[in-house]
């Protein structure tokens, strides 16, 4: 495969221990990393999308990928509307309110999130289809980086 995209990836549940996800989380990429490497095509590159902030920058996708025996070529702010038809289902479900409606709760694809773009270690030099972004300082960084 030339490109192996994993959007918002996450194992789900209601557990309140933050240290159990993040190791739990952490597992699921590591396994997603060592299953999708043998079945990316020379040049081709990974793509995981994760929302901003915490706990999310807890799992250290970065540190995770590399001792995976993958590099991070750049990243990028996810744009939703590059996937037409897509809209962010809850890891929990459908969020209902009081009567039982649905609704009420946040919208992931207005949430900030960041797409991380990997390829093998020992590529180097390699443009991507994927997207091709310029090396931004990060007060400026709305759309692409390679250097976070």
């Amino acid at each position: 495969m030339d490109h192996i995209i994993f959007n918002f990836p996450h194992v789900g549940g209601k557990s309140t221990d933050v240290n159990r996800q993040v190791r739990y989380n952490q597992e699921l990429l590591v396994s997603f990393f060592q299953r999708a490497i043998p079945s990316l095509a020379p040049g081709g590159s990974i793509v995981v999308t994760l929302f901003e902030g915490e706990p999310y920058t807890l799992w250290n996708i970065r540190d995770l990928a590399r001792h995976s025996g993958l590099q991070v070529e750049r990243s990028f702010r996810f744009q939703a509307s590059a996937y037409p038809g897509y809209h962010h289902a809850r890891t929990l479900g459908v969020v209902r309110n009081r009567d039982g409606e649905v609704g009420g709760g946040w919208k992931g694809e207005d949430r900030a999130a960041r797409s991380y773009v990997f390829v093998k270690k020992d590529v180097e030099g390699r443009s991507s289809s994927i997207q091709r972004g310029t090396k931004r300082s990060r007060k400026q960084d709305d759309d692409s980086s390679d250097g976070e």
